[in-house]
This record gives structure tokens, C-alpha cells and sequence, in this order.
């Protein structure tokens, strides 16, 4: 007999952008940014198995993602671990 197991999924826009190239590692290299704190505190609570996040600076290099998972969704009294992840080049202003 088959057990199915239900998957979450969910997305969520962040708004941690920033205006300048850099500015988001910069405040996330350290796990004392409120709106980083809320955001992660919903992720967390939701707890879904699939999570796609919209509205956060592109890095190439990833660090930005890296800093807010070891910071702030892997911290805390309700640690959320996402062992794999994708990153995309943002679209947002580009003509259609």
C-alpha cells in the first residue's frame, strides 16, 4: 500500500532589496536586520518543504542566500534547512 506524504510549497516576496550592489550582503552578514528577522520567522512558522523567495537582490556568487540561511532561517528556536537551492538571474525591469 502506498502512503502519500503531502508537499508544501510557497513563495514569498521578501522586499530585501537593496539599492546599491552589495548593500544585502552587507546587512545580512550579521543575524541583527528586523525586516531579515520577520521574514525568516514567517518562513519558518509556514514551514513548507519547497520555498521560492521573490524580491531579493540577485548575487551572483550566492553569498547573499548563504548569509540569510545560516543567519536567520537556520537560526533561532525554529531553525528552517533547506539543503538545496536554485538562484536565477533576476528578470524584474526587463522588457517582456
Amino acid at each position: 500500500m502506498k502512503t502519500s506524504v503531502p508537499i508544501r510549497f510557497a513563495t514569498f516576496c521578501t522586499s530585501l532589496n537593496r539599492s546599491h550592489p552589495g548593500d544585502l550582503i552587507a546587512v545580512l552578514f550579521t543575524p541583527e536586520n528586523y525586516q531579515a528577522q520577520s521574514v525568516s520567522t514567517i518562513i519558518q512558522q509556514v514551514n513548507q518543504n519547497v520555498l521560492l523567495i521573490n524580491e531579493s537582490d540577485y548575487d551572483a556568487s550566492g553569498e547573499a542566500i548563504d548569509l540569510f540561511k545560516l543567519n536567520y532561517l537556520e537560526a533561532g528556536d525554529t531553525p528552517a534547512e533547506y539543503p538545496y537551492g536554485y538562484l536565477a538571474p533576476s528578470n524584474m525591469g526587463t522588457q517582456t
